[in-house]
């Protein structure tokens, strides 16, 4: 349900902001997937956890007492997906290229996803209750605009990029009207995500439940994109979280970004020794001959030839012992 799974996704995207904060992970810039833009909001300073927490709760309970709907991802861009959106269907998102989501009322998008097959292109229902970001969001948008009007709101204090209008923004993100047009207004995630990589050379840091965001972000940018980590695990096997976080933290580093390692550890953290070389665990052996090959070595007829070769494996067999053993006592020191 809307009004329980929006706050609930806040709480996770802002929770891990902090602990990553805390770890001595500062962003150069945000941005959020719907939602998401709320918890980027958070981050940047325009609103305080606590006022954020207020408004994503009234913004879902104001989805929530709307009419249900239904959400479609489809690989077509914006201009080839208006060709087949019927009258009262909306774009919802653009998430990278070629993936698009549409949303309206459920028949409407029933229809959709048929005309869709007949050519060929497959459409897939997304797991939501309501046709978010469409014009069946519209009662919505007033009321809400009226409760941002009332909760402090501040200019970012780091660069925000908006998934509403593809770019960064400052001032218009205290206004009311921003992220009350929010609610019906497609998501841009695609255009925010270019509108960050042109300015830098960022690492993109998925933060929140699941993988989606990570997996929008390779297709946009390709396979010689920028560096991509999520924070936990993918949604339908998101394994331990801790362990999640720990290794995206790995990967952090592995590109180049220092952790505060003692806030990390708790001022507990020990040096620990490793060997110089990995433990691979290959195997360089020759394995006994199995009963089958016996068998049919002794219904061979005895000959020179045959003589001759097993003198020559008696002979490697003894070669590589020499070896092992000068490996073995290099190694004892012996």
């Amino acid at each position: 349900q809307t009004s329980f799974a929006q706050p609930a996704i806040f709480a996770v995207e802002v929770a891990l902001a902090a602990l990553l904060r805390h770890w001595g992970l500062t962003p150069d810039a945000v941005l959020g997937h719907s939602i998401g833009e709320f918890a980027a909001g958070v981050v940047a300073g325009v609103f305080s956890v606590e006022d954020a927490a207020r408004l994503v709760a009234h913004r879902g309970a104001l989805m929530q007492a709307l009419p249900a709907g239904t959400m479609i991802a489809v690989p077509l861009d914006e201009a080839a997906l208006a060709d087949y959106l019927p009258d009262d269907a909306s774009l919802a998102a653009l998430n990278a290229p070629r993936l698009s989501v549409a949303s309206g009322p459920s028949a409407s998008m029933a229809t959709l996803t048929a005309r869709l097959a007949e050519e060929g292109i497959a459409a897939k229902r997304l797991e939501t209750s309501h046709a978010f970001h469409s014009a069946m969001m519209a009662p919505a948008v007033a009321p809400f605009a009226e409760a941002v009007a009332r909760t402090p709101r501040a200019s970012p204090e780091i660069c925000f990029i908006s998934t509403r209008t593809g770019g960064q923004e400052t001032t218009r993100l205290t206004e009311p009207d921003y992220w009350a047009e929010q609610i019906r207004e497609p998501v841009r995630f695609a255009g925010a995500l270019k509108a960050a990589h042109s300015e830098t050379n960022p690492v993109f840091l998925e933060v929140g439940p699941g993988q989606s965001a990570a997996a929008m972000m390779r297709r946009t940018f390709g396979p010689k994109g920028p560096s991509v980590v999520s924070c936990l695990g993918p949604a339908d096997k998101p394994g331990d979280a801790r362990v999640s976080l720990l290794n995206a933290l790995g990967e952090m580093w592995r590109t180049g970004i220092e952790a505060d390692w003692s806030a990390l550890h708790g001022g507990k953290a020990h040096r620990v020794p490793l060997p110089t070389y990995p433990f691979e665990r290959r195997r360089h052996w020759i394995d006994p001959p199995t009963k089958e090959e016996n068998v049919s070595q002794e219904t061979q007829p005895a000959g020179p030839a045959n003589g001759q070769a097993e003198n020559e494996v008696e002979a490697l067999i003894r070669r590589q012992l020499t070896i092992i053993e000068g490996q073995l006592a290099a190694l004892t020191g012996r």
